[in-house]
């Protein structure tokens, strides 16, 4: 395991696999933990890098627009860490567990900033979870960052508490976020029934190919991989190009 432990030393350990003579090395973070679940000396927790948050206010006739940056501290320790594993293994993954849920499209600019950092540091690779939908792909200095994959399995019997708040009654936040009443049981929005499983051919070289293969939930909340002559495929893949606009990418379906 990474990412959690009985205090914060173990929490930023790496998980590391050799398979045929390839050391993979994967490091865990979060940014949208619940407060008071980070690790600590003596406290156990996550691996939590703190996000700081400001509002640029535009007046009544614009919408606010949203600042995030990365706590200092928490982001020099991430970096220490993947330069530490990078002299471990021969490929080093970030596991980010970061971003705005629900909402398509958006990209907060704190994930940005840790990502690029973190392939500055060393990693080869970004795979990013919480959101519950799909986001961007961007190819940063050659190597793949995902900004969210979305989910494997994620159901519950009621509906997020924040649907009855004030910006989504009121229609300003339900934008592609309305529930889906065929998935009861998944009730983050419609996107939710796409996902991604991300692929990554390794070596002792580094990365040598990244892709993603397209999947939908059925009906009883499994995913299922698509193939291509599948209608679904392609509108993952449609989807895909919608949510990853404005990030340096290119897809081809092989």
């Amino acid at each position: 395991v990474t990412g959690a432990g009985r205090d914060l030393t173990e929490a930023r350990q790496p998980a590391i696999l050799e398979r045929n003579g390839v050391k993979v090395g994967y490091l865990g973070y979060c940014s949208v933990g619940q407060p008071g679940s980070e690790a600590s000396p003596g406290k156990p927790g996550i691996a939590t890098l703190r996000v700081k948050t400001c509002y640029e206010t535009r007046g009544a006739h614009a919408p606010v627009r949203i600042l995030t940056e990365p706590d200092p501290r928490d982001l020099k320790m991430l970096l220490e860490d993947i330069a530490a594993l990078r002299r471990q293994v021969d490929i080093v993954i970030l596991a980010f567990h970061s971003g705005v849920i629900r909402i398509p499209r958006v990209i907060s600019d704190y994930q940005v900033t840790v990502a690029h950092a973190a392939i500055d540091a060393g990693a080869d690779l970004i795979v990013g979870h919480a959101p519950h939908i799909p986001k961007a792909i961007e190819v940063y200095k050659g190597k793949a960052i995902f900004y969210s994959l979305a989910v494997f399995a994620m159901t519950k019997p009621f509906e997020a508490p924040a649907w009855h708040e004030p910006p989504w009654a009121h229609g300003a936040a339900r934008n592609h976020t309305d529930l889906d009443a065929e998935y009861p049981l998944m009730p983050y929005g419609r996107d939710t029934r796409r996902s991604l499983l991300a692929k990554a051919v390794v070596s002792k070289e580094g990365v040598k190919r990244v892709s993603f293969l397209p999947m939908m939930m059925d009906k009883r909340y499994r995913p299922e991989v698509l193939r291509h002559d599948d209608p679904r495929f392609s509108d993952v893949l449609q989807y895909m190009e919608w949510v990853s606009e404005g990030m340096p990418h290119k897809f081809t379906v092989d």
